[in-house]
């Protein structure tokens, strides 16, 4: 009897085992299924100002799983610009499902991610898909400084600023207390003529273009040929022995290297110091082409900008294009697509009448594009934005309200402020942007 008291006990046992999973399995049919996590899969744009209207693209970012399609419903999810919540309007779904969320740019957005919340799970923009990665420029303000402007802009480390004139054939210099001096004057002597760019070394000396030679000129105002001569041509060569057709941008890099486009040589020329030896890093031949030193082929190069790596970045205007040479000499186009305006991905980019070039600490340009009357910027990792600017005139504001006409030449200071040569105006302008 025993033996059978335990046979039912065991059956007993493995019965109510039995029951119980059964009953479990029962119970976890009927538990949610849990979120699916948000996915950001682009952006309609990749820069723009505070107010700036976007939109997300991605999946699952819908609360309410009963959306349909070709829907717009209340937007229940939340977005933050490097951390900032942003206000989004709504969310739309398309008729195969895709989804998208409408957002403006929010007060005091940097640069940075972009991260959508929704179901409570949080999703981030990817750092291998280039167009989600934003580079959002916050408030941007357009002012006029007090004084003549000219057909170059440039400033020294100690924040004064150098201008040289339209028509009288002087260097300015403004203090950054505002006091307003005549540096030198550039038409009286054997070395006379009209500068056209400008730039100035860490040691505070300045540089011009001035007729076919490079002028040097000391912080005491001593006036001397680093190289070219009275007549023009193209040799590399020593000081005078170099010969330029036309030299008008003009940068130096953190050597003292001085670089310069040579716009009817086609060439980019470098003047070592302090032997003044010429030589030419890429081009010498009207066309287009990237390639390495001489093999380059640049139309009417402007302007020079050169980095803190030593690479050149160049205006080809006759090209509508911005040629980047690297210091061994291999030339790539950086951006532009022929003639017009786009904003968007480099090789996309369309420019009109590009003069002058700068580049701020962290590698990202600015070109002066005075046939859209704009201040565009290209970011590193390529992507074209306008800064300021909206059509022809002269009007300070915020920057896409703000005007510009002809801009002559650009710069940049320490703190980051842009300022702009808008020499038939006789004005200089202030771009900051906070």
């Amino acid at each position: 009897m025993k033996k059978i008291h335990f046979y039912f006990a065991v059956l007993s046992l493995v019965a109510f085992a039995t029951l119980s999973l059964i009953s479990c399995a029962d119970t976890s049919s009927d538990l949610p299924e849990p979120p699916v996590p948000p996915v950001i899969t682009g952006l309609s744009r990749d820069s723009g100002i505070i107010g700036t209207l976007l939109t997300i693209y991605g999946n699952n970012l819908v609360v309410s799983p009963d959306v349909e399609p070709g829907q717009v419903f209340d937007n229940t999810n939340i977005v933050k610009f490097n951390g900032i919540i942003a206000e989004a309007s709504h969310v739309f779904q398309d008729s195969i499902g895709k989804q998208s969320i409408s957002v403006t740019v929010p007060e005091k957005a940097s640069t940075g991610k972009i991260t959508v919340t929704a179901n409570g799970i949080t999703a981030s923009s990817r750092d291998d898909f280039i167009v989600t990665i934003p580079m959002y420029v916050p408030n941007v303000t357009v002012s006029t400084l007090p004084h003549i402007a000219g057909t170059d802009v440039a400033i020294d480390a100690d924040g004064n600023i150098y201008i040289p004139t339209n028509d009288d054939f002087k260097i300015y210099k403004i203090a950054p207390d505002g006091t307003f001096v005549i540096f030198v004057e550039t038409y009286n002597g054997p070395n006379s003529g009209q500068p056209l760019g400008i730039a100035v070394d860490s040691d505070s000396n300045v540089y011009a273009t001035i007729g076919n030679k490079i002028q040097k000129i000391t912080p005491d105002g001593t006036r001397s040929i680093l190289a070219g001569g009275d007549d023009y041509g193209y040799a590399d060569g020593q000081g005078t022995n170099a010969k330029f057709v036309i030299p008008i941008g003009i940068d130096v890099d953190a050597n003292g290297n001085v670089y310069v486009a040579d716009a009817l040589n086609n060439a980019i020329r470098k003047i070592t110091q302090p032997d003044g030896m010429v030589t030419t890093l890429a081009g010498g031949t009207e066309g287009y082409a990237d390639a390495q030193g001489p093999n380059a082929k640049f139309n009417l190069p402007m302007d020079v900008a050169v980095d803190a790596t030593g690479n050149v970045f160049v205006i080809d205007s006759g090209n509508f294009k911005i040629r980047k040479i690297t210091p061994s000499g291999d030339v790539t186009t950086v951006a532009g697509n022929g003639y017009g305006f786009l904003d968007g991905p480099g090789t996309t980019a369309k420019f009109a009448d590009v003069r002058c070039i700068a580049v701020d600490t962290g590698g990202n340009v600015y070109v002066g594009d005075t046939g859209n009357f704009l201040v565009r910027r290209i970011s590193q990792a390529g992507n074209v934005t306008t800064v300021a600017g909206s059509t022809s005139g002269d009007l300070d504001g915020p920057g896409t309200d703000a005007k510009f006409s002809y801009i002559g030449g650009i710069s940049l200071d320490a703190s980051g402020a842009i300022y702009v040569a808008q020499g038939d105006l006789g004005r200089t302008r202030k771009i900051v942007i906070n």
